[in-house]
């Protein structure tokens, strides 16, 4: 993936990249439509060399590892051409990120749970709004990945169904029919991790399609 693709996919301000202070006090970040085109042909062997050589280095010393780098195509390395080290930091932070969402984990510091349209319950950036109607997640969604969610209760939900018999503790149902067979029982004080899950007091229509 591109830099500008990634900086893309957190909106005008790049929201993943944790860049180091630099010697010069400045912090990597860029809006998205700062950034230049990437070339549309590969650089110099000798300067894609030269730039190979700097993002193992910076990924080694932070820990990151050799494959992230050696994953990446020829043209998301010659889209590097011209960035500071602590530019190509907040670069390579963005990719390891972007690779652990898709394997489905939450992001150091990604402890707000909040609510997508599209994605439904969801751990969010402390600075992203609770209630979305587009969040981080969204890409994986469409792609059908699935990824840690926050805990919700059944009795909260708008698709649960009180039973008959004790309707305020006893079993119910759900009206969508999404409780696994594994999972817990439709309690109403039963936790569980949904992504059909929608508040009472949300309209059905707040669902958008993935």
């Amino acid at each position: 993936m591109s830099l500008r693709a990634l900086f893309a996919n957190h909106g005008l301000e790049s929201q993943a990249a944790p860049a180091r202070i630099s010697e010069s006090g400045t912090r990597a970040v860029h809006r998205a439509s700062e950034l230049q085109p990437m070339p549309s042909e590969t650089l110099p062997p000798a300067t894609m060399r030269a730039l190979c050589a700097r993002l193992l280095v910076i990924a080694e010393a932070e820990g990151m590892g050799r494959r992230l780098v050696e994953d990446l195509s020829p043209e998301d390395v010659a889209g590097c051409e011209g960035l500071s080290d602590a530019e190509l930091l907040a670069y390579l932070s963005a990719v390891q990120q972007s690779a652990h969402m898709a394997r489905g984990f939450v992001p150091a510091g990604w402890n707000r749970a909040g609510f997508c349209s599209h994605c439904g319950p969801v751990y969010l950036p402390t600075d992203h709004p609770k209630q979305s109607n587009r969040c981080p997640w969204c890409r994986f969604t469409r792609k059908g990945s699935g990824f840690i969610r926050p805990p919700v209760r059944c009795g909260d939900c708008l698709h649960f169904r009180p039973g008959a018999y004790q309707p305020a503790a006893g079993m119910g149902s759900c009206a969508i029919g999404k409780v696994s067979r594994f999972a817990a029982l439709p309690y109403p004080h039963a936790t569980r991790h949904c992504r059909f899950w929608l508040h009472q007091s949300q309209p059905e229509a707040s669902r958008g399609p993935p």
